[in-house]
């Protein structure tokens, strides 16, 4: 896991049960003590329901905002729009690296820079980028990134949280009990582990982790270029068969229609599901 996103050290990177567990446990553990009254979240209108509701829950009972930034015409996230949405109470900037909406790939390096630079954290949701995009947590600085094992080609119920690890040292554990405590006495007297294990309190899910390594493997050995190459290909294909229809006429037909409608809008959005495809190494 630790090279596939390029993170620094293997403490870095927490196993959960995947990307709505991971989004939880960082908002209640972490932002619930580092936010206060009137600070403002930013996210979008086309983020996955895990990355609005544990916001909204924050929202409700510590009193933080969330505020949206605007989507262009194209209900693409812009660099533009994400200075516009930026004040003094911007303390967090949530995004998907990929919606599940309209597939559309946010600069997500752009955007932890302008972040960074208003002293804002940034937090993604990689759950839609990791089986499509190489990703470098280091090269884009991410605060905290969260994905999905299921989304990968991998098994259900596994799923990733990364976290710098100034940062992740400051999340308060989700789950106590066992494998997470390193002692404890009966007068109450409690010492944790150091992370990750602290934070993945309970029977791990040693199969989950198994297949998600298998999962990762897969992917690695076809390359994420070469996937990445292939969806372009696709997106091209798609392109001359709107093309084709267009010159034969068929523009009454119900779904070369939609197509030829979309074509220009869509030709640069990412797959939002993997792709059981066999794809030549280069």
């Amino acid at each position: 896991i630790r090279d596939f996103i390029n993170a620094k050290e293997t403490s870095e990177i927490v196993f959960t049960s995947g990307t709505t567990n991971s989004m939880n446990m960082i908002v209640s553990g972490f932002f619930r003590n580092y936010l206060k009254r009137d600070d403002e979240v930013l996210v979008t209108l086309s983020e996955h329901a895990s990355n609005i509701l544990p916001w909204f829950i924050l929202q409700k009972e510590i009193g933080i905002k969330v505020k949206y930034i605007e989507l262009n015409d194209k209900h693409e996230v812009t660099v533009e729009n994400v200075k516009k949405a930026i004040n003094n109470k911007t303390k967090v900037i949530s995004l998907a690296m990929v919606t599940n909406v309209i597939g559309d790939e946010r600069p997500i390096k752009e955007i932890s820079k302008i972040a960074h630079d208003n002293n804002i954290l940034m937090v993604v949701d990689a759950a839609q980028g990791a089986p499509h995009k190489k990703i470098d947590v280091q090269d884009m600085d991410i605060d905290f990134m969260a994905f999905s094992g299921h989304k990968m080609y991998g098994p259900t119920g596994i799923g990733v949280l990364y976290g710098k690890f100034d940062l992740l040292d400051k999340v308060k554990p989700f789950n106590y009990g066992g494998g997470m405590n390193a002692m404890f006495t009966k007068d109450g007297y409690l010492e944790l582990r150091e992370i990750p294990t602290r934070l993945e309190g309970g029977t791990p899910n040693i199969e989950g982790v198994l297949g998600l390594s298998a999962a990762i493997d897969y992917l690695n050995n076809i390359g994420m270029d070469n996937i990445n190459k292939y969806e372009k290909e696709l997106r091209n294909y798609r392109k001359r068969m709107t093309v084709l229809a267009s010159r034969l006429s068929l523009e009454n037909d119900i779904e070369v229609s939609l197509l030829l409608k979309t074509r220009n809008s869509f030709e640069e959005r990412i797959s939002s599901l993997p792709f059981y495809q066999q794809i030549k190494k280069e």
